[in-house]
């Protein structure tokens, strides 16, 4: 018989009932299963690292872009966090690719969004060169689009729940008689926005955004985690203005932590919700704009954290609560709770906060919940691994799950 080798991260598995829909099709469904061998890779261990970095062929380019192994030594024991991000090949790939940058900007305490960040600059750049000629006014511009483009595809693919998207022009067979678009093509002319070669701003705007297209149309990411990145990426971008309905409709296009998940989606925002906070503890001039107190030392002022607790506020009331507004709640708290926020503090400013919220499915484990008013609130399916709630109140609190 025919043997087939599926590979697939762990997140992506939606339900526990996968390895029966992986199975090998039989009369007795326990037979299938038996034919069903898995695999884990084992992430790549220090001196895997070190072996892929000593690599010659690494040094196979231009001369002024050649790095010695004691180089990326030297620059790793200086950022030990590192490390722990270069356990994959595409990561791996993704930092020699880009070190000579970080090299240049003398970067510190690198997080993974940094890595993709650096390699997407690089890689819009190349593109926008040769689109614009090395014209540096018309290069910027094209840098912008590229990225508007690529966030919005990311987020149709993500809420669709897709990762490949098959596409082919319209022609005179699409069409019935009364030139009304036929129900099966309906679908494909979603996507015309992104795809059509009829349309020249289209053309160039796909031009930066890595993708892959195969031989019958089918048009994906280069790799998943740009998508995660570019989806990630359009969420930061919302919160950077006022809080409004149309934020909380892109962070409430699905739940990032209810099967299949996307956890790197969230990882991308911790890396940019802390590290902002990082950088206004850093600025003197912040001090006396009030905010909520981390660890009881320096006031934290807020902005992400703002836009992302009035998220979570959205949330709150008796009436009917639209579906994407639980969601963005959910995502907001996640992100949140991920980032090393004490959610308790908050509570201490506004003793009421977290009643009736409503965040199904949100990723809570950890989280400092110590004297947290939620009664009301509905924390269904939620993830609580290692909660600490002591002296919560939990007065009508739906925990069910």
């Amino acid at each position: 018989g025919t043997k087939a080798i599926i590979t697939c991260r762990p997140e992506y598995l939606a339900d526990t009932n996968y390895k029966a829909q992986l199975s090998p099709w039989t009369s007795d469904p326990l037979r299938g299963l038996d034919q069903l061998t898995e695999k884990v890779l084992s992430p790549f261990t220090a001196i895997q690292v070190n072996n892929y970095l000593k690599n010659p062929q690494l040094n196979d380019g231009v001369m002024e872009h050649r790095v010695s192994f004691e180089e990326y030594e030297q620059f790793l024991s200086s950022n030990p966090s590192l490390q722990e991000l270069l356990n994959t090949p595409f990561v791996l790939k993704i930092f020699v690719n880009v070190f000579p940058t970080l090299k240049l900007q003398q970067a510190k305490n690198i997080t993974r969004d940094d890595l993709y960040r650096v390699f997407i600059e690089q890689w819009f750049e190349k593109e926008a060169f040769n689109l614009s000629q090395g014209q540096q006014k018309t290069s910027s511009k094209l840098k912008e689009t590229f990225a508007k483009f690529s966030r919005k595809l990311a987020a149709e693919m993500c809420q669709r729940k897709i990762y490949d998207i098959e596409y082919k022009e319209k022609t005179a067979d699409d069409f019935d008689d009364d030139y009304e678009l036929i129900p099966s093509k309906k679908e494909a002319n979603l996507w015309e926005k992104f795809f059509s070669s009829k349309d020249e701003i289209v053309v160039r705007a796909r031009r930066g955004c890595p993708l892959r297209v195969s031989g019958n149309g089918r048009y994906s990411f280069v790799h998943q985690s740009f998508l995660e990145y570019f989806v990630a990426d359009g969420l930061w971008d919302t919160l950077q203005s006022v809080p409004n309905i149309a934020v909380q409709n892109v962070w409430g296009m699905r739940c990032f932590s209810k099967a299949p998940k996307m956890p790197t989606v969230i990882g991308f925002l911790v890396d940019r919700v802390q590290k902002q906070r990082r950088e206004r503890l850093q600025t003197p001039s912040t001090a006396s704009e009030g905010g909520v107190k981390i660890a009881g030392t320096r006031e934290l002022p807020w902005s992400t954290d703002d836009a992302l607790f009035w998220l979570v506020a959205q949330s709150k009331g008796d009436r009917v609560m639209p579906e994407y507004v639980r969601r963005a709640a959910g995502n907001a708290i996640t992100v949140l709770n991920k980032s090393l926020c004490p959610l308790s503090y908050k509570a201490r400013e506004d003793s009421f906060f977290f009643r009736g919220i409503q965040v199904p499915h949100a990723d809570l484990s950890m989280a400092q919940l110590w004297g947290v008013d939620l009664t009301g609130a509905d924390l269904s399916d939620c993830l609580l691994a290692g909660v600490k709630m002591s002296g919560a109140v939990l007065k009508d609190c739906n925990m069910a799950g």
